[in-house]
């Protein structure tokens, strides 16, 4: 297809990659130079209509320098193709001296094959790679890019960080010339060890180019997409369902099924984008934008979905219109989805009284900490924080048997529509967690829900950390044993080991001697009126003559009082 020109508004439209001023995450688009000529981006045009050229190095690293400084633990380089900028090599270098946590390479594959290459890189330190592989198969990637041996090239260059033990990861954004190849990816990524698999839409906006004819040429309506999007998905949940597949920016009523892999947006993202003249003055944020094109339709507001979906793209709608949108209820959801994959959008309904009540009227002494909802692991976090320190956190997950086990800690109660565990972090008095438990489970039993196992205390109170006065009374007690341990040897007699009793508060330590003689120190933790209490006696093993054994029990108690004062002088 003959491309029409840019116009300036496209270019600096789609030269918008970036998210916000501060974060975990900073991307970095060294310039738009790019050798491939995908039809759904906008530097492969560029660069056809050779409106592209080399950055300046020092601005590049400066913009890195401010963005480690600022606290970004996690680099990217994007581009165009990022490796064939003239300063490619010294951003690297520059990056990787700054200490970031991992710096990922974003590529399409063009310098990976070339003798020496990869070495270098890996000379200079440790990368992450991401690869633009823009369809499963090879016809579908050269349909895409334009060019004969980009897909040779890119199975060439992944081979070889295959041999050098390198971290591989994909990204493709599906168009009507790659849609149908979605189902070869299981295989593929299977046979190339590749760790994980972005798959996006096409964003009109990051086009460069968006007549109604450009974009309906290129970008598949999303109904005719989801049979080769789902025969995908099948295939990975038959030979690897816990791979690291994620489809982006698709509307989540077009494949309800597979909500759970399906997302909007991203984490907080710093991104310094370039246009045709070197690198822009100041990052924008690339959510905010890309949402501000998307809108959701009045039919929307009834759907299940609708808190976490971004809306459809308003190029989108005016190409194909809203027919082939239907919201979801949570009932339709429940019918489809035996599995659960959709776990935290099922369950949020029925634990939200909890969530309101944490953060409206929380018990005295407690406040409400982090609510974390996790859509690809199906779990629900909720935070509970205690004014004193520490705090407990339970864990909302799918029961057993729906879809694929969701770890948990000790899970402490069970409905028809999902497990709670709990985690303590602390130990707390009984009838302080036993009364934030018993308000927690008052607050989730609405008609709604149905108790299968109801709350176990028993559990609960196993859960808590160790009670601080047994925790000083075992120290002092495993304090006197390292000394006896230590000394060795008592008179001529000698230690022969350690036996742990009670769940840890209580220990046997045997002293052996001649002609089969021994002692058994027995040293116990006990509480006592609110007090911790560490009681030490000595028990004859058969056969051993008392007067015998004498000088040795002295001995032993000589160096049980030397652990005591010892720790006393540690204390003060």
């Amino acid at each position: 297809m003959e491309l029409p020109a840019p116009s300036e508004q496209d270019i600096a439209e789609a030269s918008v990659v970036s998210a916000q001023q501060s974060g975990h995450q900073f991307e970095i688009q060294l310039g738009h130079m790019c050798n491939n000529r995908c039809v759904f981006c906008v530097s492969g045009h560029l660069s056809k209509m050779r409106m592209v050229r080399p950055l300046d190095i020092e601005p590049i690293l400066e913009v890195i320098t401010n963005a480690r400084k600022n606290g970004a633990e996690r680099l990217i380089f994007l581009g165009g193709e990022p490796t064939l900028q003239p300063g490619f090599f010294p951003a690297l270098e520059h990056s990787s001296a700054l200490g970031f946590s991992e710096i990922v390479i974003f590529t399409n594959g063009v310098r990976l094959g070339l003798e020496g290459f990869i070495d270098r890189c890996l000379s200079i330190g440790k990368f992450t790679w991401r690869i633009s592989i823009q369809g499963a198969n090879e016809a579908a990637h050269v349909a895409v890019t334009e060019k004969t041996n980009s897909f040779k090239r890119i199975i060439k260059g992944i081979r070889m960080l295959q041999e050098r033990g390198q971290r591989v990861t994909a990204n493709m954004c599906v168009t009507e010339a790659s849609y149908r190849s979605l189902p070869d990816y299981p295989e593929l990524v299977a046979t190339y060890d590749i760790k994980q698999l972005h798959i996006d839409i096409v964003r009109p906006m990051s086009s460069g180019i968006r007549t109604p004819e450009y974009l309906r040429a290129i970008m598949p309506q999303y109904s005719l997409m989801a049979p080769y999007y789902s025969k995908m998905l099948e295939g990975f949940e038959e030979t690897n369902p816990e791979f690291d597949i994620n489809i982006g920016n698709l509307a989540y009523c077009i494949m309800p099924q597979w909500g759970h892999r399906i997302h909007h947006a991203g984490e907080n993202t710093v991104t310094h984008s370039a246009n045709i003249d070197g690198l822009d003055e100041s990052p924008v944020n690339k959510y905010e934008v890309h949402n501000a094109q998307r809108v959701h339709m009045d039919k929307c507001a009834e759907c299940a979905f609708r808190p976490r979906c971004t809306g459809v793209f308003t190029d989108y709608l005016e190409i194909y219109g809203e027919d082939e949108f239907s919201p979801v209820s949570l009932e339709a959801l429940r019918g489809f989805d035996p599995n659960r994959n959709n776990f935290t959008i099922l369950a949020a309904p029925l634990i939200e009284p909890l969530v309101l009540a944490a953060i409206a009227a929380p018990p005295a002494g407690w406040s409400i900490g982090n609510h974390f909802v996790d859509a690809r692991s199906r779990r629900i976090e909720l935070q509970l924080e205690r004014s004193a320190g520490g705090g407990v956190v339970l864990y909302f997950a799918p029961l057993e048997g729906q879809g694929q086990v969701v770890d948990l800690p000790p899970v402490v109660m069970e409905t028809s529509d999902y497990r709670v565990g709990l985690s303590v972090d602390g130990w707390y008095p009984e009838e302080e967690l036993t009364s934030l438990l018993r308000w927690s489970e008052s607050q989730l039993m609405t008609p709604a829900v149905e108790v299968v196992k109801p709350l176990d205390l028993d559990i609960a109170r196993d859960a808590r950390g160790l009670d601080p006065l047994v925790a000083h009374g075992r120290a002092r007690m495993l304090n006197m044993v390292s000394r006896v341990q230590y000394q060795g040897r008592f008179n001529g007699w000698r230690y022969a080991g350690t036996t742990t009793r009670l769940n840890g508060n209580a220990v046997d330590v045997k002293v052996v001697g001649p002609e089969g003689m021994g002692v058994v120190l027995s040293i116990e933790v006990a509480i006592v009126e609110g007090r911790s209490k560490v009681d030490a006696d000595f028990d004859l093993m058969p056969g051993t003559d008392p007067d015998v054994a004498r000088p040795a029990v002295e001995a032993i108690v000589k160096t049980l009082r030397s652990a005591e004062k010892s720790r006393a002088l540690r204390r003060r």
